[in-house]
């Protein structure tokens, strides 16, 4: 609640804090902890991050957090190992998926990303994963497709749910920031737990010059770090 509820990220570390003070092989406290550290540039947030996946190693959320938190720190490389790691051990986990795709993207190598979504049953294309999949389109130059993809999603969303945060990221990549910013301030009414990401998110880095990145970051109570 204090994080995703009350952006609270002070009293959101301390409880983190007392709950491996307790219990410090409580699996879920260190995964979590470790991606709350890396969307705060934190270098320990890695070694939190392992620290979870020693002690459930064939968990494949956890192996997917860690992933993550390697992503956000912008460490391409080793986030890639362990979603290849991930799939090895179940080939079809949608989150490895998207989240070996977004590491593709930020090296450049879009046209394996779009494979690693494609290559995915419709069926199991849920609305985060089609926003991911029209990013990774937009970055390799098919904005048709990417804006098609948009469209789609925002005639779903009067049916059913699709995550405001990840239309942003979709949005991101098509370079309309406008949209991208709308999609973002309706993430904050709604208090998607992503937003905690937000400012260490690179898919987020055409945004960051915009007075409005800055509004949103405020609105979050989230600092300011440098990035690359």
């Amino acid at each position: 609640m204090q994080r995703t509820l009350d952006w609270d990220w002070g009293g959101a570390e301390g409880a983190y804090r007392r709950a491996l003070a307790a219990n410090p092989n409580n699996e879920a406290a260190c995964r979590y902890y470790s991606v709350f550290l890396a969307a705060r540039g934190r270098s320990e947030a890695p070694a939190m991050a392992e620290r979870a996946c020693v002690l459930d190693p064939l968990c494949l959320v956890v192996n997917t957090a860690a992933a993550s938190v390697h992503y956000l720190r912008g460490d391409y490389a080793a986030a890639i190992h362990r979603h290849r790691h991930t799939l090895g051990m179940e080939p079809g986990f949608v989150p490895a998926h998207r989240g070996l795709a977004a590491c593709l993207v930020q090296l450049g190598r879009y046209e394996e990303a779009v494979h690693v979504l494609t290559t995915l049953p419709e069926s199991r294309l849920d609305p985060v994963s089609k926003a991911w999949l029209g990013h990774a389109l937009a970055a390799y130059g098919n904005k048709a497709a990417a804006t098609a993809i948009a469209s789609a999603l925002l005639s779903a969303s009067e049916c059913r749910f699709v995550p405001a945060y990840h239309l942003a990221l979709l949005y991101a990549g098509l370079e309309d920031l406008s949209a991208a910013f709308t999609q973002l301030n309706r993430a904050c009414e709604a208090r998607d737990p992503s937003l905690d990401t937000m400012a260490v998110e690179p898919r987020f880095r055409i945004l960051r010059g915009d007075p409005r990145y800055v509004a949103v970051l405020d609105r979050l109570k989230l600092g300011r770090p440098v990035l690359a």
